[in-house]
């Protein structure tokens, strides 16, 4: 990754990191109550009913990982099953022993390795020991590693693999460039699912190089949560990449300055994870991924960083589902189909007792809609890929008040994260499998472009088809009409984007409800109308208004034929050939008449349609105060076939 150097921090001075000894010490007593129910540490003490035996909160040993040594000159290639190169820090290796390692049988072992144990995630069990002396070869690394996992104390030993976050060094700030972000949001369809929702409720866990904790477009809508880099809890950004992605998130939206970020009211979550270079350790990404599962109020977890040594991390994602949290990782952007973790991390090809790792991997995508192949870092692609979301010249905020551009996967990424929180908020029950099956079931698929489901789409994720009506009990006929409990807002757009189990022609699905397209409703029961013969025309009913005509008072009921675009032009043309319409010898080729549903006596007729669009307007009056019908229905009648198209029956609250 090239080298970053990040904007000037000239808005304020930089917080200190000093923490008072009695601070940490308060920490060091109350930070385990949270992990109840989460995996036994070695060495401790049946802590009595509602605890797990081991509780560390009974044991000195640490609680969190400490920050790695990072330099170039502390890092070592390490050879991967498949000939595939990784980073691992070498002063360090991660370690998990068996139940019957007791603390001082842990220390031992570090004192014997020269090392010593200074960090732990004590919810996966896994301890991190630091070597006085660094490792000088991947050879002596691999030699540490067999050697330990020969220790009958040891269950598990792994290197610290560094990885990095997803995205490429920020292009020159120009402009605000709103017109290219509404252009990105539009195309996610963003604006209509915000109709429907704000995101409200829901907070993103935002794993990365820390946030712009005083941004104006971010301020007030940010929890500081662990800093894995300094060791603090001050998680502030000295890189920019995470800020630019909790940008995209969850910016401030609708506050006249700034950006929009997609998870709208979606509060942000600041864990710090990657130094001011944009590289982390998988064992911090991983701790920070459990510290992120057992915050209170997060459904999603954002991380948009990559490394081909999955360990820890596909433990880490396992627990975070299990805890009810979607993860949703970038794929990277290497050109390549290898999988990079945490994003491979996926039921699929999930290491034993992983059943519940399954993290979104998202690829980056063009407006387009075809995989990024640019020479700012090309989209990983391939089977494993779970969505794609566009992330090429992404503006967002930058650290210190400002904004920049920013492409790659790492971009894409918060993209889907703010969609998963739009949709967590409207649907809280919904476990991380479905969050992440709505997702996909959604997308719109890129054939060819090996990006998984596709690109997302924000409003169809929030308004899933209809597929739960069945269609032989909704076929033409009023008494087969089903009720399906859909959002207004679903309704509001348009009802020609439902869908049926199984597909019949695009349109053919009318509404029957006056509030279908009012906003304040959140539910509303509809009638679905699907035609599997020929075609019809599918009526809806779109309320009433008053009127006066010929000294009298009348109500008209409007009720326009939703599916009027699958009616070939021609069918309306004039057809002074034909017999005329009263006076009227240039009436169109096709005539309408409106028919009294229970009784089928002909109510009204219209003979000077000029299109297909002219449907739109079909209405029929009472005198004020009069009953409708209990139903109505209509016919089209071509004249020159002699063809007669019937649609569903309407009925009126």
């Amino acid at each position: 990754m090239p080298p970053f150097n990040p904007p000037s921090r000239n808005t304020r001075p930089r917080r200190s990191r000093f923490l008072p000894a009695l601070f940490i010490l308060a920490f060091g007593l109350t930070g385990c109550s949270h992990l109840t129910g989460q995996a036994p540490w070695p060495g401790g003490k049946d802590c009595g009913p509602g605890k797990p035996p081991h509780d560390p909160c009974m044991a000195a040993l640490p609680v969190r990982i400490q920050a790695s040594d990072l330099d170039p000159s502390n890092r070592l290639e390490y050879r991967l099953e498949g000939d595939l190169q990784g980073l691992a820090v070498a002063d360090e290796v991660l370690l998990e022993f068996t139940p019957d390692a007791t603390e001082e049988k842990i220390r031992t072992l570090a004192e014997d390795l020269d090392g010593a144990l200074v960090g732990a995630i004590p919810a996966l069990g896994i301890y991190q020991i630091r070597l006085s002396t660094p490792l000088k070869s991947p050879e002596a690394l691999g030699t540490l590693l067999k050697k330990l996992r020969q220790d009958p104390l040891v269950t598990r030993a792994q290197p610290n693999g560094i990885g990095s976050g997803s995205a490429v060094t920020p292009l020159i700030p120009g402009d605000p460039e709103y017109g290219r972000q509404q252009a990105v949001l539009e195309l996610i369809r963003a604006p209509e699912a915000w109709n429907i929702s704000k995101g409200g409720g829901v907070t993103i866990a935002i794993v990365d190089t820390g946030i712009d904790l005083d941004h104006p477009d971010l301020a007030g809508k940010v929890s500081a949560g662990w800093d894995y880099v300094g060791n603090d809890n001050d998680p502030d950004d000295e890189h920019g990449h995470g800020t630019h992605v909790a940008g995209i998130a969850a910016a401030l939206t609708d506050n006249l300055a700034g950006v929009a970020g997609v998870g709208w009211n979606s509060r942000l979550l600041a864990i710090r994870a990657l130094n001011h270079n944009n590289i982390g350790t998988n064992s911090a990404v991983s701790d920070a991924i459990r510290e992120a599962a057992d915050t209170p109020g997060v459904s999603v977890i954002n991380v948009s960083y990559g490394n081909i040594m999955k360990y820890p991390l596909c433990q880490a994602v396992d627990y975070a589902m299990a805890s009810g949290k979607l993860v949703v990782a970038a794929a990277m952007n290497n050109n390549t189909n290898t999988r990079y973790y945490p994003a491979g991390c996926q039921v699929r090809e999930a290491d034993p007792g992983q059943d519940q790792a399954d993290a979104v991997a998202v690829g980056n995508t063009t407006l387009a809609d075809v995989r990024y192949t640019g020479p700012a870092g090309a989209s990983n692609y391939g089977a494993w890929l779970d969505l794609a979301a566009p992330g090429v010249d992404i503006y967002s905020t930058a650290m210190g008040g400002g904004y920049t551009t920013m492409t790659g996967t790492s971009m894409s990424t918060p993209m889907v994260a703010g969609a998963a929180a739009l949709l967590a908020s409207a649907e809280p029950t919904l476990s991380p499998a479905e969050l992440k099956q709505r997702l996909m079931d959604a997308a719109k698929p890129l054939p060819g472009e090996q990006l998984g489901a596709g690109r997302i789409d924000l409003f169809k994720t929030l308004c899933p088809p209809a597929v739960d009506v069945p269609v032989p009990d909704v076929v033409n006929r009023p008494q087969d009409d089903a009720v399906a409990r859909v959002r207004a807002a679903c309704l509001d757009a348009a009802v020609r984007g439902f869908e049926t189990s199984p597909a019949v022609p695009a349109g053919r699905v009318a509404r029957q409800n006056p509030a279908a397209g009012s906003l304040q409703t959140p539910e509303t029961l509809v009638s679905l109308f699907i035609s599997t013969g020929p075609l019809a025309p599918l009526l809806g009913f779109a309320g009433t208004e008053d009127y006066e005509a010929n000294g009298r008072l009348w109500t008209r009921y409007r009720i326009p034929v939703t599916n009027w675009a699958d009616f070939p032009p021609e069918l309306f043309q004039a057809a002074p050939d034909l017999p005329p319409c009263g006076l009227n010898d240039n009436a169109s080729r096709t005539w309408v008449d409106i028919y009294n549903g229970a009784t089928g006596a002909r109510i009204y007729g219209f003979c000077a349609l000029g299109a297909p669009s002219d449907l739109q307007r079909l209405w029929f009056a009472v005198e004020r105060g009069g009953a409708p019908p209990a139903g109505v229905y209509i016919e089209l009648h071509d004249r020159r076939t002699g063809s007669r198209y019937r649609s569903n029956r309407v009925s009126f609250p």
